[in-house]
C-alpha cells in the first residue's frame, strides 16, 4: 500500500476487499518465485552420463593422426570453452552450441586401440540427467589412421543448458605413435604428468610407451638419446695415462 501511495500522490483510500486481494497477489507472487527458484536449484542436483565406445584399428608401430574439425555452418573457432551459445544450423533450426570437450591419452598393452566418448549432463533426477546427456549430438570420423574429432557439439534448446560436456579418452597401444595437430592441444585436459609433454611440447610426434610418451622429433631429446646411447661405449674406453720420457724409455726397454 505504501508503495502505491509513494507512486500515486492522490491515491484514494482503498477498501478492505481490495487490500485483501493485493495481499493475496503478493503472497502468491512470493510463493511462485520460491517455487521457480527451487526448481532451478534442483535442475542440477543429479549428474548423468552416456558412454560410447569403439575400437580403433591402430596397432603397435602404427601412427595415429589426431585432428579437430569445425563445421562452417557454425563457424571455424576451434578452442575449448565452457560458454554455451545459441546458433542456427543449415536448416535454420536453433541449437545450443558448446566447445566443452576434454581429451585424455592413455596407453594400453592391447594389440589395437579404442576410443571412449563420455557425454555428461545434469538434471533433476538420474534418469533426466542421463537422457539429457544421451541427447548430445556429437560426431567424429576414423579413416586411414586419421581420427577427426568434432571440436564442438550441439543439443536441442528444449534440453536447456545443464553443464553438458564431453570427455574423450584415446587408448593407444604401447609402441604406437601419436601425431596431434596444434588445434587439438587446447582440448587436452588434465593429462597424466607422463603424457603432459604431448600437450606442452612443440613436437607433433610422440611414441606411446607404458604410462608415458616420448618425443620423436624434439631436437634436444634426440641429441640426448644419442649421447645416452654412446655413453656405455665411452665409459668402456679406458683413459690413456700420460707418461713422461723416462717412463716411456723404461716401457720400451721392458718390451
Amino acid at each position: 500500500m505504501l508503495g502505491l501511495k509513494l507512486l500515486i500522490s492522490n491515491l484514494r483510500s482503498m477498501g478492505s476487499s481490495v487490500k485483501i486481494v493485493l495481499l493475496i497477489l503478493w503472497v502468491l507472487s512470493i510463493i511462485g518465485l520460491s517455487v521457480i527458484g527451487i526448481q532451478q536449484a534442483t535442475e542440477t542436483d543429479y549428474k548423468g552420463s552416456f558412454i560410447e565406445e569403439e575400437n580403433l584399428v591402430i596397432k603397435k608401430r602404427d601412427t595415429l593422426y589426431l585432428t579437430m574439425k569445425a563445421d562452417k555452418q557454425f563457424g571455424y573457432d576451434l578452442r575449448r570453452s565452457r560458454d554455451p551459445k545459441i546458433k542456427y544450423g543449415a536448416d535454420n533450426n536453433r541449437v545450443i552450441y558448446l566447445n566443452d570437450i576434454r581429451i585424455a591419452i592413455k596407453s594400453i598393452p592391447d594389440s589395437i586401440g579404442r576410443i571412449v566418448i563420455e557425454k555428461k549432463a545434469e538434471g533433476n533426477n538420474h534418469l533426466n540427467a542421463k537422457q539429457r546427456a544421451e541427447a548430445i549430438d556429437y560426431d567424429y570420423s576414423f579413416q586411414n589412421n586419421t581420427i577427426s574429432l568434432n571440436g564442438f557439439f550441439t543439443t536441442n534448446p528444449d534440453n536447456k543448458y545443464r553443464e553438458q560436456q564431453i570427455n574423450i579418452v584415446l587408448y593407444l597401444p604401447e609402441g604406437s605413435v601419436l601425431s596431434a595437430d596444434d588445434n587439438v592441444k587446447t582440448y587436452f585436459y588434465r593429462l597424466n604428468s607422463n603424457f603432459s609433454e604431448i600437450a606442452n611440447s612443440p613436437s607433433n610426434y610422440h611414441r606411446i610407451l607404458k604410462n608415458q610418451a616420448t618425443c620423436l622429433d624434439c631436437k634436444e631429446e634426440i641429441i640426448q638419446k644419442e649421447m645416452d646411447s654412446l655413453k656405455p661405449e665411452i665409459d668402456s674406453i679406458a683413459p690413456r695415462k700420460e707418461l713422461n720420457w723416462e717412463q716411456e724409455v723404461e716401457a720400451d726397454f721392458n718390451n
